[in-house]
């Protein structure tokens, strides 16, 4: 089967929000990425420490895979199709079938055998989301917005079949998602005014102690539980695998979080608040204190000092997550009050 769709193919900041992003432009609806990353309330934070990633707890700073796009579908009007298999043949059948009606599709697979990916940043990752829009000589074209992803890719069947299947219990298990029935009447205030409230919500009051504000405590308290139970190689694997998948494994510790502040100063311009400028600035400041807390992990773990610094402890680095915590919480509190002022006609 040799099948090209004519895709425009740009980079991104994270690979969900960018996937999205060349996948509603190639309808026509061009939005930036920081407005879908806001609209589709992709800011988030989990810890869950009985559920292992490579044999460690589980600590994301983003939604779960394909959130964002069905999250902005909702609010932008249109439809997203989204489905995983158990059987491997019928979703390399269901993507050929989709690419032959000229369907760019969008995949989660994992960078752990992800043949172009860089290999320092590889690992069983299992959320990272990329298009596939044409089939030639055998092998995909891949839209990968991945930064130091240098343009379009091309990966073998039995390549890509691989990665979107692992024998982790968090396999994509062949997962994949494709926009049909675009609209371009939508309300990009109503979509903001409704993605706002929807993260404040998550982050402020989630269902259960391992999501949004509550499970950035817990892990505080956790580090303080490694430091006193945990040898040195425990601790270190355990406060390493934070900093990877806050700052490695894609954009969502400080990231994520510069992304927001991106989307409240478009968001103030467009619905003419300018408290929430005020407001970007504050999510900056908790940005930069989430990146200190990253670099101040490495310099525990990897023991160097800058500029004759002492080296924290990891008591004083939970002290930090702790302020970090009550910083975000108070932000989105007043974001949440701010936002019910708002009137949409």
């Amino acid at each position: 089967m040799d099948k090209i769709i004519h895709f425009e193919h740009n980079a991104a900041q994270h690979c969900e929000n960018g996937s999205l992003k060349n996948l509603l432009h190639h309808y026509g609806v061009d939005l930036s990425e920081p407005l879908l990353f806001g609209i589709g309330s992709g800011l988030y934070f989990m810890h869950i420490p009985f559920i292992k990633h490579e044999h460690l707890p589980l600590t994301m700073f983003r939604t779960p895979p394909v959130s964002i796009c069905k999250n902005a579908s909702k609010l932008l009007n249109f439809k997203l199709y989204h489905q995983k298999f158990c059987n491997r043949k019928k979703s390399m059948q269901k993507l050929d079938a989709l690419l032959q009606q000229n369907i760019p599709v969008g995949l989660v697979v994992s960078l752990l055998g992800l043949p172009y990916f860089p290999m320092y940043l590889r690992g069983e990752f299992n959320g990272h989301h990329i298009v596939a829009f044409g089939k030639e000589n055998d092998r995909y074209l891949i839209s990968d917005t991945f930064p130091l992803i240098s343009g379009i890719q091309t990966i073998t069947e039995s390549e890509l079949e691989s990665v979107r299947y692992t024998n982790s219990r968090l396999s994509p298990k062949g997962e994949l998602f494709y926009i049909y029935d675009v609209s371009t009447t939508f309300s990009r205030s109503k979509a903001i005014v409704a993605g706002i409230k929807k993260t404040c919500r998550k982050m402020l009051k989630p269902p259960l102690s391992y999501f949004g504000i509550p499970a950035i405590f817990l892990l505080s308290n956790h580090m303080r539980r490694w430091e006193k139970r945990l040898d040195s190689n425990a601790l270190n694997a355990n406060l390493r695998q934070i900093v990877r998948l806050s700052e490695e494994a894609g954009t969502g510790g400080s990231g994520f979080r510069y992304m927001y502040a991106a989307f409240l100063n478009e968001a103030a311009d467009i619905l003419q608040q300018d408290t929430l400028h005020q407001l970007a600035l504050e999510m900056t400041s908790i940005a930069d204190l989430w990146r200190d807390f990253c670099i101040d992990i490495l310099r525990f773990v990897k023991k160097r000092t800058i500029n004759n610094q002492p080296i924290k402890s990891v008591s004083e680095m939970a002290d930090d997550l702790q302020i970090i915590a009550k910083k975000e919480q108070h932000f989105f509190i007043l974001l949440q009050q701010l936002i019910k002022t708002v009137k949409i006609d």
